[in-house]
């Protein structure tokens, strides 16, 4: 069975504690963030930290794998590379044997390329309705 999917999110990821552990080390997130891209099966069209505590990613990916084992497979490589890499810079704000960086929350939203009072117009004049009755339910 072949099919075709365009899938784009817009992720959120949020610093534990929502610290500022990010700032003065955008670089190295942004490469972590590209080494988790390359050994995942997911592609970061865009991302950006703000305020020291997020990161914004636009991604694309396959319906191969669920978007919460996308986010926690970016979430758990990335924060391993960065303490790799950060160690000395991220533990001045988590401390102990388990590296800690993202929260367990997230936030995700769909991201298209036309807007949704396109796609429902389209799909309302693919079959007419044949009475009043026949509404999607909202």
């Amino acid at each position: 069975m072949a099919g075709k999917a365009n899938l784009r999110y817009h992720v959120v990821l949020v610093t534990k504690y929502r610290k500022t552990a990010l700032r003065g080390i955008e670089d190295a997130v942004y490469n972590a963030m590209r080494h988790a891209e390359a050994h995942s099966s997911v592609h970061i069209e865009e991302m950006g930290v703000e305020d020291g505590n997020h990161i914004h990613l636009v991604i694309r990916c396959k319906p191969t794998y669920s978007l919460a084992q996308i986010v926690n497979r970016l979430k758990a490589m990335s924060q391993h590379h960065i303490w790799e890499h950060q160690d000395k810079h991220l533990s001045r704000w988590y401390w102990g044997k388990r590296h800690k960086l993202w929260s367990g929350d997230y936030y995700a939203g769909t991201v298209g390329e036309v807007a949704l009072d396109k796609v429902l117009d389209y799909v309302r004049k693919q079959h007419p309705k044949t009475d009043d009755t026949a509404t999607s339910p909202s």
